[in-house]
């Protein structure tokens, strides 16, 4: 770098670090100690949850100073097959986040066994949203990935319920709240979200809420004026979706839209989701492997006006288990020129499929050349690439 650059006023340096991605932050930081003074900040505006990371910014960390920095915050490490040790770490990131302040983002990923997938986020967040920071987050994310109860609960040749058993005691013993008081919760959330991500199976009938929920998977539905991104997966489960009514909430700011659906999908929740979400800008839908929609699906025209990308699940003719029977090429040729009309600038069509060796997929892309005609490629890879997983 140019050696009077640092001369340069500081505030022109500040504005444009906001600008660039982590990775070229710490780059620049290397190049001498008078960049990374002046990168401090913006290294760690994003922070890992970790027993190292705590200690750092505990009163006379090495990073103590820099706590009113850390905008982003992820729930780390909470991926143990003891769900003893994930409770009692989730506890203890609790007891600490009221060390940032400012804090705009949070992300709490974490393994449980299906009893746990719904309590656990329960603690957490009766907990935190204590805390100053918490109403004014602008992004919320829970992502649950599920454990086999037999990789923790040895298999019981009785019926009797988890709860009552000696394992559902230990558990409620380390959450630090009875069954009653986790169950009988209720949440509340913040109010200005802006992004919301949940991993987990959500039912697409979800109403309009006016207070706390006892559900913390919709808490996305009290911000339906200020949501802008809207992630929802569930890795090898479905998202299920039921009929429409009329208390759904409408989500006018929503531009970013990623769901993954059930194969029972069809034309009428197409339908109901241009009426949730009538502002959409980039929409992707995602299936399980192996898991179809029907050409009729699609059959209704395009119902999203203003969608720039969109990324679709490839149809089929007709739903055989185990049949690769997606439509041809030709076809989906001649249903994406019908959509011309719209503003559409890219459109995908992928078929997953899962294999002994490996998660894969097709795919088929159509795009608009500078005259505004559409141009199709084909390509296939690894379904980890999609960004889904």
């Amino acid at each position: 770098m140019p050696s009077n650059s640092l001369s340069l006023p500081p505030e022109l340096y500040l504005l444009v670090l906001s600008y660039l991605p982590d990775i070229d932050i710490r780059s620049f930081s290397s190049c001498s100690k008078a960049c990374r003074d002046l990168t401090l900040p913006y290294l760690f505006r994003s922070l890992k949850l970790c027993d190292a990371s705590l200690a750092a910014f505990r009163f006379g960390g090495t990073f103590h100073h820099l706590r009113s920095k850390v905008r982003h915050i992820t729930f780390n490490n909470l991926n143990f097959s003891d769900v003893l040790q994930t409770i009692t770490l989730a506890r203890q990131y609790c007891t600490f986040l009221h060390l940032f302040p400012h804090l705009s983002s949070l992300r709490i990923r974490f393994l449980a066994i299906i009893e746990l997938r719904s309590l656990l986020p329960i603690m957490i967040l009766s907990r935190i949203s204590k805390y100053r920071f918490y109403r004014n987050l602008k992004k919320l994310s829970l992502e649950c990935t599920r454990l086999p109860r037999s990789d923790w609960i040895p298999p019981s040749s009785d019926s009797t319920p988890i709860w009552s058993r000696k394992d559902g005691g230990l558990i409620i013993q380390a959450m630090g709240m009875t069954l009653e008081e986790l169950r009988s919760t209720e949440l509340t959330f913040p109010e200005g979200l802006e992004e919301a991500a949940i991993q987990d199976v959500v039912y697409f009938d979800f109403e309009k809420q006016e207070k706390g929920l006892d559900n913390p998977y919709l808490f996305f539905t009290l911000s339906t004026s200020t949501l802008k991104s809207l992630k929802i997966t569930a890795p090898g489960i479905a998202m299920h979706l039921r009929p429409a009514n009329a208390q759904r909430p409408v989500f006018p700011a929503v531009e970013d839209l990623v769901i993954r659906l059930e194969s029972g999908f069809g034309e009428r929740h197409m339908a109901d989701i241009a009426l949730q979400f009538p502002n959409l800008r980039d929409f992707k839908i995602d299936t399980s492997h192996n898991s179809d929609i029907l050409m009729e699906t699609y059959a209704g025209g395009w119902r999203f006006k203003k969608a720039r990308r969109v990324r679709l699940v490839w149809p089929v003719d007709i739903w055989l288990p185990s049949f690769d029977g997606k439509v041809e090429t030709a076809i989906l040729d001649i249903m994406v020129q019908n959509w011309a009309a719209s503003e559409l600038e890219e459109v995908e069509f992928v078929k997953r499929k899962k294999f002994w060796l490996g998660n894969t997929f097709n795919a088929c892309k159509f795009t608009r050349d500078e005259g505004r005609r559409w141009v199709r490629t084909t390509y296939s890879g690894q379904s980890c690439d999609l960004g889904y997983d």
